[in-house]
């Protein structure tokens, strides 16, 4: 449905911001 499609989105931009995050520290 969208709203899991949504939600993947939110979850899987949050990871990538935390790796950039872990590396650019």
């Amino acid at each position: 449905s969208e709203v899991f499609a949504v939600a993947f989105g939110v979850l899987a931009a949050g990871a990538v911001i935390l790796t950039l995050n872990v590396l650019l520290l």
